[in-house]
């Protein structure tokens, strides 16, 4: 008796966006299960989320992807390079910049 009225029992009523989004997979194949309205919502929520998500990493790498073109890789210098480079360059420079400083301290005493 219990079978027969599981039997009776009505079929699940299925929503019509259930209804095309199983028409839109092809029904090719096994046939698809029918899903709840909240499944479906849920399921075409999470894939336009992920579709986003993957629009906006594409643009993240584009734009580091133009930063590199901008900025080529970085010279490394050796310590011998530097070296050269601040008793040449940067050491007169300091003693210039400290000579000026002398020399305007000197005029404003005066």
């Amino acid at each position: 008796a219990a079978m027969a009225a599981a039997a009776a029992a009505p079929a699940r009523r299925v929503s019509r966006s259930a209804k095309r989004a199983e028409a839109a997979a092809g029904g090719a194949g096994a046939p698809k299960r029918s899903l709840r309205t909240a499944t479906l919502t849920k399921t075409v929520a999470t894939e336009a989320s992920l579709r986003q998500a993957n629009r906006e990493t594409a643009r993240r790498q584009a734009q580091i992807a133009s930063r590199q073109k901008a900025n080529p890789t970085k010279r490394r210098f050796t310590q011998e390079e530097l070296l050269i480079e601040a008793a040449n360059v940067t050491e007169p420079e300091n003693e210039r910049w400290i000579l000026g400083r002398k020399r305007i301290m000197e005029e404003a005493e005066v």
